[in-house]
């Protein structure tokens, strides 16, 4: 198993997944707990030891809070603004809708 973690095609087919399953994985670490983009930008890091930056994780909470699966409010924090995004209604429906297919296609394998 050691051998496959090292293996430079899988570490790229894995961030490649990554890349495209960032909405889901921002849903899913926004599922029970509200948190700042910076802090999902450390999450994602240290849980998929993936850096992703601002330019990349905001544009999604952008795009997320636009379709309605997210709320995005501002809060002072140690005296900085920041935007504090949770999960709407719709957000956690998608995240379960979402969390059944991905278990189905594991099955199939």
């Amino acid at each position: 198993m050691e051998e496959q973690k090292n293996n430079p095609e899988l570490k790229k087919i894995q961030a490649a997944v990554l890349k495209k399953m960032l909405d889901y994985i921002i849903l899913t670490l926004l599922h029970g707990k509200s948190k700042y983009g910076y802090e999902l930008i450390a999450e994602v890091k240290n849980t998929f030891k993936v850096t992703t930056g601002p330019s990349v994780i905001y544009p999604m909470l952008s795009k997320l809070e636009k379709n309605g699966l997210v709320t995005g409010i501002w809060n002072i924090i140690n005296d900085h603004p920041r935007k504090i995004y949770s999960l709407t209604a719709k957000g956690e429906e998608t995240l379960g809708d979402i969390s059944d297919f991905l278990t189905q296609l594991v099955k199939v394998y």
